[in-house]
């Protein structure tokens, strides 16, 4: 008999084919997941400025019927020609595009004609530069003095401040005497 227990026994502690199946678990936490970025991404705080409006019977001021006029600069190389595409807005009725052999000669008309574009509208400070995959580094870096930099005979151009009555600062007066346009925007075409 006692070897009957023994087998008894030995008979019911085997847990070598017990599984723990974990799939569920899973599951479970992967929608827990979508769940919590989905109400991360809509619990966002965000503030609208709702303006009233108001009814009056004064005339509207002639400075806010005139929107402030702006210049865009565009500036595209490529590996022979480069162009130069300018627009004031809002209006859209003046616009610049010139094409430009991709040599020295052609980069001193670019640059006299983006010194005649600044003195113009001088609070456009800046520029777009577009440039193709295969152009050189040492074009495109001409190019980019021709944009950024004053020659000797351009004229200085002191950046427009907020107030007129206040001094330029010793470092806006450094940029006005080196820079024709300080900003250059290095733009990119997605096709």
């Amino acid at each position: 008999m006692s070897r009957r227990r023994r087998k008894k026994r030995g008979q019911g502690t085997g847990y070598k084919d017990v599984e723990l199946n974990i799939m569920p678990f899973i599951d479970v936490f992967s929608i827990l997941t979508t769940f919590l970025l989905m109400t991360a991404v809509f619990s966002a705080v965000g503030i609208h400025e709702v303006q009233v409006p108001f009814f009056s019977n004064a005339p509207e001021e002639e400075d806010k019927k005139k929107p402030a006029r702006s210049l865009l600069v565009n500036i595209e190389v490529e590996v022979e020609k480069l162009f130069v595409k300018a627009k004031w807005s809002p209006d859209n009725a003046e616009e610049l595009n010139k094409e430009y052999v991709f040599d020295e000669q052609g980069i001193q008309e670019m640059h006299g004609d983006l010194v005649g574009l600044r003195t113009k509208q001088p609070e456009t400070d800046f520029v777009t530069l577009y440039a193709e995959d295969d152009v050189v580094f040492d074009k495109l870096s001409a190019v980019l003095d021709a944009v950024k930099l004053r020659g000797k005979t351009d004229p200085v151009i002191p950046p427009v401040t907020q107030d007129p009555a206040q001094p330029l600062t010793e470092k806006q007066q450094r940029e006005a005497s080196a820079m024709l346009y300080p900003k250059v925007i290095f733009g990119s075409v997605i096709l």
